[in-house]
C-alpha cells in the first residue's frame, strides 16, 4: 500500500501534471507489455488519474482566491483484491463490502470509507476511487488546508537536525531499476540538501563513478 501527496493544482490533468515524478506514473500505468512493471512495488496497478477525473468542484476553483490556503490531492493506492464492478456503486454505503465474505476473510466492518467520505464531504473536498480485480484499487479525495505559520516550531527545528545537517550538501547515487522509485528516491534526498543521481544498473552505476565525475558517493539501492 502506497500514500503520496501532491498539490492539487499540479495535477489537473495527466497531460499538464507539473509534478514529475506523478506525471510518469500516469504515463507507465498505460505500458502493460512488460511484466517487471515499473511502479514503486512492482506490480501491476491501476490508472490513479481515473480515482479523481471526475472531481467537479476542484477543477473550477482558483488558487489565486484563496492565497492563504493549500490543496492538497491525496492518494491511497494498494496492490490487493480489487473491487468487483457490480459492487463499486455502493462502496461508500455504511456496512457494505464488495464480497458478504471479506469481513470473514479479511475483517472490518465496511464503516472505514462510509466515514472518510462523511469527513472529506465535511471538509469540503471530494473522494474518488478507481478499482479493477486482481490489480488493486487507488482512492484519493481533495481537501483545502490553512497554510502553517512560518514561525511554527517545527520550521525552527528543522535546520538544527543534526542527522539533516550531517548529511547536507553530500552526493547520493541511487540504483534501481525501477525510475519511478528512483525519482522518488532522488527527490526526497534533494529535500536533504543531497545531491543525487540516478543509475538503472549496478553495471552502469560502475561506469558512472569510474568516469570520474565524482569521487565519493553515498549509495542507495
Amino acid at each position: 500500500m502506497f500514500v503520496s501527496v501532491h498539490l492539487a493544482d499540479e495535477v489537473r490533468s495527466p497531460l499538464d501534471a507539473r509534478d514529475a515524478v506523478l506525471k510518469q506514473g500516469l504515463e507507465l500505468v498505460q505500458d502493460t507489455s512488460s511484466k517487471v512493471y515499473d511502479s514503486l512495488s512492482g506490480f501491476p496497478v491501476v490508472n490513479r488519474w481515473k480515482s479523481w477525473e471526475k472531481f467537479k468542484k476542484s477543477s473550477c476553483i482558483d488558487s489565486r482566491d484563496e492565497p492563504e490556503m493549500i490543496r492538497l490531492l491525496v492518494t491511497v493506492e494498494d496492490t490487493g483484491v480489487g473491487i468487483p464492478e457490480d459492487a463499486q456503486g455502493n462502496i461508500f454505503t455504511p456496512f457494505m463490502q464488495a464480497d458478504s465474505s471479506t469481513s470473514r476473510k479479511y475483517g472490518g466492518t465496511g464503516i472505514g470509507l462510509s466515514i472518510s467520505k462523511c469527513l472529506v464531504d465535511l471538509m469540503g473536498g471530494e473522494i474518488g476511487f478507481v478499482s479493477e480485480c486482481g490489480i488493486g484499487s487507488t482512492f484519493s479525495f481533495i481537501v483545502s488546508f490553512r497554510k502553517g505559520e512560518s514561525t511554527s516550531l517545527d520550521t525552527k527545528w528543522q535546520p538544527y537536525d543534526p542527522a539533516v545537517l550531517e548529511v547536507r550538501g553530500g552526493r547520493a547515487l541511487v540504483i534501481d531499476e525501477r525510475s519511478v522509485r528512483a525519482e522518488v528516491t532522488k527527490y526526497h534526498l534533494q529535500r536533504l540538501g543531497i545531491t543525487a543521481d540516478v543509475a538503472p544498473s549496478l553495471k552502469s552505476a560502475c561506469a558512472y563513478l569510474s568516469s570520474g565525475y565524482c569521487t565519493r558517493y553515498i549509495r542507495f539501492y
